[in-house]
């Protein structure tokens, strides 16, 4: 009869044992998250960037995607650092096994004593994707919402030069830059034909 009861105790104990393992490991659900780090000014990608997570890392590739596998926490905590850049430190949510989160977007170094500049770009009120702009040696395009960000201008009076991706319409504005802060240049609308000749 002790041999019985012995028996039963030791399976229940197996048992005990076995479930408590099955559900440790369905509680313990890995995620991969995935994206694209792109320069904030210029739209283009970023190669070469370190995204790092969890204790795991990983450089972006030449289109400036990545991929971090086997994450644990949710939301992912997301620490990017490119040279010429400010480090990103960003939490995602990641509710599913594989999460793509689109673009994260790199803001270039600041250089002391220059100014930065913003603004969005129109055509008949509608927002111009892909425009490019230049102030001097500052460049930028704009974005799906036709916003603009132009980094390191030299402070003073700047002309902004405003063209369409296909070059079809142009347009200037003329902002006052002042060192080490940010102004807006507002909605520049872009009107069709070339551009204006420079000033003499």
């Amino acid at each position: 009869m002790r041999s019985l009861i012995l028996a039963g105790v030791i399976v229940l104990l197996i048992l005990t044992v076995l479930l408590m393992l099955s559900c440790g490991s369905a509680g313990v659900s890995t995620r991969s998250v995935s994206g694209i780090v792109a320069d904030n000014a210029s739209q283009s990608a970023v190669s070469g960037a370190t995204v790092s997570a969890q204790g795991q890392q990983t450089t972006t590739a030449s289109d400036g995607s990545f991929a971090l596998t086997n994450l644990l926490q949710n939301p992912v905590v997301l620490t990017v650092n490119a040279s010429g850049y400010q480090s990103l430190v960003t939490s995602v949510p990641a509710p599913a096994a594989s999460q793509s989160i689109g673009e994260l977007f790199l803001v270039p170094v600041h250089t002391a004593g220059t100014g930065t500049v913003t603004g969005t770009v129109e055509i008949e009120g509608a927002p111009v994707a892909a425009a490019s702009l230049s102030a001097g040696l500052a460049q930028a395009l704009t974005n799906a919402q036709g916003a603009f960000t132009l980094y390191n201008v030299t402070p003073g009076v700047q002309t902004l030069t405003v063209t369409s991706a296909d070059h079809s319409d142009t347009s200037t504005a003329t902002v006052t830059v002042l060192a080490d802060q940010t102004v807006s240049a507002g909605i520049i609308q872009l009107t069709g034909g070339p551009p204006p000749p420079p000033p003499l």
